[in-house]
């Protein structure tokens, strides 16, 4: 996912440093849903929560509404604004991308049934996702698409697709990533970022209404994503490290990346 970490801060009721306005209201097509502020808000930092009965909240960052110092806020993007239409009528669809060096990867590949999963604890959004149960997806499937077939993550040199165990380009039928999707219920807890980033808490399986895409070493790129052109996969990914360099992975990681579980 797009992520600018230099613009997120993480909040806390005691990170607040500015006492936003009294009456905080977002309007959507003429309705009106009161907001809390959850940290540094009238500065661009932390997010305005919508808390309703029998239902989960739903959560935007700061940076997606204004004007900033009134109270009366409005989406910032349509585009988003889109997004958040949608997700009250019940029609969002999302979709998540994960590439087998992902951390996430091994519950997605071989869970039965296969499924998301968090990489942290806490109850609201966040953009350091090591840190919240919240789960990155995009309303747009190519972004998806493109960050399930992507070589490395953040982490490098550890996330890095060719120390993935059993990587070979000569071997179609090996999986390179996946494409999650899944249907927001309108009650389901959500947190909007922006048009390519809209977070929902997990885990989340097959049980709860989530399909997955696997895509192969021999996938055309134009079957990952409209608008690829028609090679394999195989032919545009880094070829495999040599042994000598699976060792030294080894050596300073304690293994290869994400092998399937043991029976």
């Amino acid at each position: 996912m797009l992520r600018n970490f230099t613009k997120k801060f993480t909040f806390s009721a005691s990170t607040t440093t500015r006492q936003p306005p009294t009456g905080l209201t977002l309007t959507i097509q003429g309705h009106s849903y009161p907001l809390t502020a959850l940290g540094d808000t009238e500065a661009g930092a932390g997010f305005y929560r919508y808390s309703r009965n029998g239902a989960g909240d739903v959560f935007f960052d700061a940076t997606s509404l204004g004007p900033r110092g009134q109270a009366h806020k409005t989406i910032s993007d349509p585009e988003l604004e889109k997004y958040v239409l949608q997700y009250f009528k019940g029609e969002l669809v999302l979709y998540r991308g994960i590439a087998g060096w992902h951390p996430a990867w091994v519950p997605l590949r071989y869970g039965t049934p296969p499924g998301v999963q968090p990489l942290g604890t806490g109850n609201a959004p966040d953009f350091d996702t090591y840190k919240t149960r919240f789960i990155p997806f995009s309303p747009v499937e190519a972004i998806a698409a493109g960050a399930a077939i992507s070589r490395s993550g953040m982490n490098m040199p550890r996330d890095d697709l060719r120390f993935v165990h059993g990587y070979d380009r000569s071997d179609d039928s090996f999986i390179v990533g996946a494409v999650a999707k899944f249907s927001v219920p309108a009650t389901m807890a959500v947190g909007f970022f922006n048009a390519t980033e809209i977070q929902l808490p997990g885990p989340l399986t097959a049980v709860d209404g989530l399909s997955v895409r696997f895509i192969e070493m021999r996938t055309p790129l134009s079957a990952v994503a409209h608008g690829y052109p028609g090679d394999p996969l195989r032919d545009v990914l880094p070829a495999e490290p040599t042994e000598q360099e699976k060792q030294a992975f080894i050596q300073k990681f304690g293994s290869l990346l994400n092998p399937p579980p043991r029976a």
